[in-house]
């Protein structure tokens, strides 16, 4: 969706390719035209989605130039079964996302 904020109208967006899932916990930033969505859980699953990196949700997202910074979260441990604290800080290169 596209807010105006002088008008106070939303407009959805056309979009390109697959959407994204539906999810709860991710984060977003938004780099020139594009929006990149990083992590989440699925709504009926509770599957910890992995669309760009380690998979995660409930973390925290800035971008800085273009950088983006991802820290903490919870991410779902297959093997005990229960949620994990991540306490560590990931750079992604969103110029290398969207190919450029």
């Amino acid at each position: 969706m596209q807010i105006q904020h002088h008008l106070f109208l939303w407009k959805k967006p056309q979009i390109q390719g697959k959407p994204p899932q539906p999810r709860y916990g991710h984060s977003a930033i938004l780099y020139e035209n594009y929006m990149i969505i990083f992590g989440g859980e699925h709504n009926d699953i509770f599957e910890t989605l992995n669309d760009i990196h380690s998979p995660r949700f409930g973390h925290s997202t800035i971008q800085f130039n273009s950088q983006m910074i991802i820290y903490g979260g919870l991410w779902i441990d297959t093997e005990a079964g229960n949620h994990s604290y991540d306490n560590r800080v990931y750079i992604l290169e969103t110029d290398e996302l969207i190919g450029k």
